[in-house]
């Protein structure tokens, strides 16, 4: 239990000092209607593997780094197929614990009408990021293996559901 209040404390002041590092690296945001989108989008392997998937039935946002024209991360949302379905984050490696997933997040909420998604039960990290940002674990995405949990935004439960997680 230490343990893992330690990695809470920790992860708590990072979300703290985000504005803070993110304003050291120039970015511009681009969403699925940018001619430049789908450019920047392919440099991620799983993006690219999967394009012909994502194209048309997700709505998209990626951020790139303005000064070494790189791609720092992306996140979509389904559109036609699984509305408000949150499809995949990802974030660069060196661009982690920068803040960058949180204003992917946000804006996959507010902008792109994000209400739900899967997470690996051992990802902690992105776990915490989503119950801070207002999702709540309904169950596990497969129930056979639970290996992921199903979240969504407590804002977006049903009556019923918010019922139980009033309690």
């Amino acid at each position: 239990m230490l343990r893992e209040q330690r990695f809470q404390m920790y992860l708590e002041a990072t979300l703290k000092n985000i504005n803070k590092t993110v304003t050291d690296i120039k970015t511009k945001k681009l969403t699925d209607r940018d001619h430049d989108f789908e450019k920047y989008a392919m440099q991620e392997s799983s993006v690219k593997k999967n394009w012909s998937k994502i194209k048309g039935i997700y709505k998209g946002e990626i951020i790139i780094n303005i000064d070494n024209d790189e791609l720092i991360g992306c996140v979509f949302v389904g559109d036609k197929k699984d509305k408000g379905f949150i499809h995949s984050l990802w974030v660069s490696k060196k661009y982690r614990r920068k803040g960058f997933a949180t204003i992917l997040m946000k804006d996959a909420i507010h902008k792109l009408n994000g209400i739900d998604l899967t997470v690996s039960v051992t990802n902690k990290p992105a776990i915490f990021l989503y119950k801070k940002l207002g999702f709540v674990i309904i169950s596990y995405g497969n129930e056979k293996t639970k290996s992921d949990y199903w979240m969504k935004l407590k804002s977006k439960l049903s009556k019923n559901e918010k019922q139980m997680y009033d309690k």
